[in-house]
């Protein structure tokens, strides 16, 4: 089974096309590559807890919140105070959910290294070192660190970016994109955390590292993004998301020869050779 990936596009808008299919890829992965399943299995679990949980505390809290802001009027602007509530409920289901995501991920990161760390494996070859579950907690709670850290800063672009919708018509539609852009780079921040704290790399080598590689950066948090956005479909695209990110890092830094991918086995690899005779 091959293990090679596709290099990377030259161009903005096609790496941009290259990162917003890495989900996609990575699900294809997973199909592929049985023997990883155990390892996404628990972080789905996490992201069905995740999605349900931001469900009931959007339903649950967006209005009583609204109200702070704009207390539902009557007359005409009734009408305009429905969109409001339509776009308030929705990202609050975002901001819900990235917020249960990042909780989740606490104990889901040793899960998502082990995940990496087999995939590095398949495409680089091994590390040489043996998986310590101890070293993985402590990428994790790095990791952990670190997204908490994100969530904070996209939360504080993202709430005030909710005073848009305040402005009828083009309000909406600047925050749609705004928001849609500030969802974009936070996603992919914390996807490519898992093989970047596998590297032990600060928050700010990582924000770094997205600016780098922007196009692809920012596909990817949108594709994840938009695949979050689907019903069924968001319960699982998190973990291929991952994975998908993975190799997108290891497509990075195989372009850039800092790692090799390994050569393809040939057919008769791996078996004896039987002896001359004498």
């Amino acid at each position: 089974m091959s293990t090679a990936l596709p290099p990377l596009p030259e161009g903005r808008l096609r790496r941009f096309a290259h990162g917003l299919f890495a989900p996609v890829r990575g699900a294809l992965w997973l199909v592929r590559h049985p023997e990883l399943w155990p390892w996404a299995a628990l972080p789905m679990l996490l992201t069905i807890w995740s999605i349900l949980g931001a469900l009931w505390m959007a339903w649950s809290f967006s209005d009583d919140v609204l109200a702070w802001f704009w207390p539902r009027p009557k007359g005409a602007l009734l009408v305009a105070w429905a969109v409001v509530e339509a776009v308030f409920l929705l990202s609050s289901f975002v901001v819900s959910a990235l917020a249960l995501w990042v909780l989740g991920h606490l104990i889901a990161g040793p899960f998502y290294d082990r995940m990496a760390e087999a995939v590095e494996a398949q495409v680089v070859g091994p590390s040489g070192e043996a998986f310590d579950w101890s070293v993985a907690i402590g990428d994790a709670l790095l990791s952990f660190r670190h997204s908490l850290l994100g969530l904070v800063i996209y939360a504080s672009v993202v709430v005030p970016l909710l005073l848009l919708n305040l402005i009828p018509g083009i309000g909406s539609a600047a925050y749609a994109v705004c928001g849609a852009l500030a969802t974009g780079l936070f996603l992919s921040r914390d996807l490519f955390d898992v093989p970047l704290s596998r590297r032990r790399t600060s928050f700010v080598g990582k924000v770094r590292y997205l600016r780098d590689h922007f196009w692809l950066a920012m596909g990817l948090g949108l594709g994840t993004a938009g695949l979050l956005a689907v019903p069924l479909v968001d319960l699982l695209v998190l973990p291929c998301a991952v994975l998908g990110a993975t190799l997108l890092y290891l497509a990075i830094e195989t372009e850039s020869g800092r790692l090799v991918q390994r050569r393809p086995a040939a057919p008769s690899e791996g078996h004896a050779e039987p002896p001359e005779s004498r």
